[in-house]
């Protein structure tokens, strides 16, 4: 995607689907200029390494405060890392299923019309938790 880039840079006014492109970046340890429309889609708090930019200027400003883009920014990638990993993001959704599992009727895994049959919400669960081939 990169080759030793300073930064990302992400001035879009609609910012849909651009989260994988952001978190690519900071996964390498990359700072991150983004416009308010892309910050929002990090609410309530913005990851660390992105910098929002409301205006041109404020995108010069920024990339002069970056460090020198010698090596990646460990700390950034580290952060990206532990608040976006799978295992966390897969968490309130186990706990999620947990609950409806406990609440749901067991019903013969014939019967599919339910989805909060036991036996779907088991196949839920073991479809998120599997590893992928």
């Amino acid at each position: 995607m990169m080759c030793d880039p300073i930064s990302a840079i992400a001035p879009l006014r609609i910012a849909r689907g651009v989260q994988n492109k952001v978190l690519e970046a900071l996964a390498m340890g990359k700072w991150v200029l983004a416009s308010p429309e892309v910050c929002r889609t990090f609410a309530p708090k913005l990851p660390d390494g992105i910098k929002r930019c409301d205006a041109a200027e404020d995108y010069l400003d920024a990339l002069a405060t970056l460090p020198p883009p010698t090596q990646p920014d460990e700390q950034v990638a580290e952060a990206a890392s532990q608040r976006f990993s799978w295992s966390e993001s897969l968490d309130p959704i186990l706990c999620e299923l947990a609950d409806i599992e406990s609440d749901a009727p067991l019903l013969p895994d014939a019967d599919l019309g339910d989805v909060r049959s036991r036996s779907a919400v088991v196949r839920a669960r073991d479809l998120v938790t599997q590893p992928s081939p």
